[in-house]
């Protein structure tokens, strides 16, 4: 069943100011560990049991010409339309449950995502991906924007969450962890946020086997006040997991709107202040280009608006629908006067304008058609990056276009051909 996450703006179409630092951190992480929170957790008597730890990988499997890394949200595991039963594991290279909370003081919180990883759900999910060649990795989560202190609290307990997660990742038999630790640069008291999350990582690396990656923010590569270090992390890390979207909270005033919050791509591919192509830009002058995942979105936005006009600011009901509701907006019922448009600031991005007469109002959604998808996977081999990560694998499940794409940029078991590689890098930001 397709999700619909709310947006979590403030009134009038206003996003909360955004520090001088980390201005692109995204908000789309914790409304996904919120809305698995809600969800019936997966039961031990979920699915078919699996005794024991699933089998290893079968590393004879033809993998993807570049990492595809996908993230699995635990609250959507097990939904037969768009959980794990529905994913081409043979176009995708890694997948990441997520996820498990980390609490302050270092330990697994015991929560509904904690029991869907205990289950047999689980278990069959790192059995299917396992059985096709594709990595699994544990997501641990602990995101902080209130004062910081959690989150200062959270990155001296390195020994603790290693001495919990380690054994999780033996009994599960998966492959490492990903680290989706977001928070804001503060004081620790005699240091920063900063340097603790690099010395985290160390440890981490330190302390746990297999691969490591972490979710970083698509400006945090050029931004020297910002939380994560991108050049200190380098050293402990497999892989940064770029989060490139969420930026139409960050693009207003490219889209001609100042400081008021007006709809536009999620993830512009070029034409607005923060785009693709300068993440990728920025973090391939930073770190090795092969240590860089271009992390995009499976989801978009929409609004009741006041007029079909691109970039409109929103005047109610906005959200964040799911790549599966906004491909099937045109024949929703109630739904009439639906119309594809080109976005003007970015060629490659689609809005849509429509009438809803169930809210009702006119209504505007940007999202990432497939279409876009490929512009962006180009983006990725022009780059010469590690390769193309999604969140998330449920909002889009079997859509077939979607896995297509997969296929026609970076292969696979049963992929199509690849395109050849742009001989130099596109520039323009």
């Amino acid at each position: 069943m397709a999700l619909l996450l709310g947006a979590s703006l403030t009134p009038a179409g206003r996003v909360p100011p955004q520090p001088r630092s980390d201005p692109t951190r995204p908000t789309i992480m914790r409304e996904a560990i919120v809305h698995s929170q809600r969800q019936p957790a997966a039961s031990s008597r979920t699915g078919r049991l699996v005794a024991g730890t699933p089998p290893p990988r079968d590393p004879t499997k033809p993998s993807p010409s570049r990492e595809v890394f996908g993230f699995a949200n635990a609250g959507s595991l097990g939904d037969p339309n768009v959980g794990y039963q529905s994913w081409q594991f043979g176009r995708l290279s890694t997948v990441a449950f997520f996820g498990l909370t980390i609490n302050g003081d270092g330990t697994i919180a015991h929560d509904n995502n904690w029991t869907t990883w205990n289950s047999a759900t689980n278990a069959n999910f790192i059995a299917t991906a396992h059985a096709n060649g594709t990595r699994v990795v544990l997501s641990m989560v602990l995101q902080d924007f209130a004062t910081g202190m959690t989150m200062c609290q959270g990155l001296t307990k390195a020994a603790t969450t290693i001495s919990q997660v380690g054994p999780e990742l033996q009994a599960k038999g998966v492959d490492g962890v990903n680290v989706d630790y977001e928070s804001t640069n503060v004081s620790c008291g005699p240091d920063m946020s900063r340097g603790r999350m690099t010395t985290f990582m160390q440890q981490l690396r330190a302390g746990l086997r297999g691969y490591l990656s972490i979710d970083t923010y698509a400006s945090s590569a050029a931004d020297s006040a910002g939380f994560f270090d991108i050049p200190g992390i380098a050293p402990s890390v497999d892989a940064f997991f770029a989060m490139s979207y969420d930026l139409d909270r960050s693009n207003s005033s490219s889209a001609g709107c100042g400081a008021q919050y007006c709809l536009s791509p999620v993830s512009p591919t070029f034409g607005y202040l923060y785009n693709d192509n300068r993440t990728a830009h920025e973090y391939s002058l930073a770190v090795p280009a092969s240590k860089v995942i271009l992390g995009l979105p499976y989801y978009g936005r929409k609004a009741c608006v006041a007029s079909a006009a691109p970039n409109q600011v929103p005047v109610s009901n906005l959200s964040t629908p799911t790549y599966e509701l906004a491909a099937t907006a045109s024949t929703t019922t109630g739904v009439s006067n639906f119309v594809t448009h080109v976005d003007p600031h970015d060629s490659t991005e689609e809005y849509d304008t429509f009438h809803n007469a169930t809210i009702p109002c006119d209504r505007e959604q940007y999202w990432e058609n497939a279409s876009s998808m490929g512009s962006k996977y180009a983006l990725v081999s022009s780059y010469n990056l590690r390769g193309a990560g999604l969140f998330a694998l449920d909002y889009g499940g079997p859509a077939p276009e979607l896995w297509r794409q997969l296929a026609a940029y970076f292969g696979g078991r049963g992929g199509g051909a690849l395109p050849a590689p742009t001989a130099t890098p596109p520039t323009h930001r």
